[in-house]
């Protein structure tokens, strides 16, 4: 936790203003400067309120890493406790929300997020993934539709971005995407 946060959980605990400024040797100005995330970070550690859920997320190796969005705080806690059971495996995510009997929205990822409107008219899919420290665009294809992209879209979500899985998901969906495939 950083200056800030310690000095609001201080705040939010009783301690006057002035003692805590004091102890965490820093000014109103500098104090004030604290993100919305910070605020948001108090209250569950790695769980953030979105507006369509509450987001777990870890800061690992310097890069942010989202473990998806669920409806309560207390679905929230339940995953990120068993996230920090085998030390924050992304692999082994999907299980333990089956596990918990927990389901995942597919509203959490937003009605039109990562899919784009081109300059030609058509529906491109795209989201950036960190990869071993590299920054990487996965590329979901272009549709003439957008009722289509967002099922696409929705099947690569749970699936994790798995780009292998897009020519299958397209069969089983009968969606032939803007190159003829």
């Amino acid at each position: 936790m950083g200056v800030n946060v310690e000095l609001m959980t201080d705040l939010r605990n009783g301690m006057g203003l002035e003692e805590a400024l004091v102890k965490h040797n820093t000014n109103l100005k500098n104090a004030l400067n604290i993100t919305q995330r910070d605020w948001k970070a108090i209250e569950e550690r790695h769980i953030y309120a979105r507006s369509n859920g509450f987001s777990v997320v870890k800061n690992i190796g310097g890069i942010s890493i989202y473990f998806g969005v669920y409806n309560s705080v207390s679905e929230a806690k339940k995953v990120r406790d068993e996230l920090i059971k085998c030390d924050w495996d992304k692999s082994k995510l999907k299980k333990i929300i089956e596990r918990l009997g927990i389901k995942v929205p597919i509203e959490a990822v937003g009605n039109k997020k990562y899919i784009y409107k081109t300059h030609n008219g058509k529906w491109s899919i795209s989201k950036r993934l960190s990869i071993k420290g590299q920054t990487v665009r996965v590329y979901g294809g272009q549709y003439e539709k957008l009722s289509e992209a967002k099922i696409i879209r929705d099947e690569l979500v749970k699936n994790d971005w798995n780009i292998e899985l897009l020519t299958e998901i397209k069969r089983k969906h009968n969606i032939v995407d803007t190159q003829g495939r």
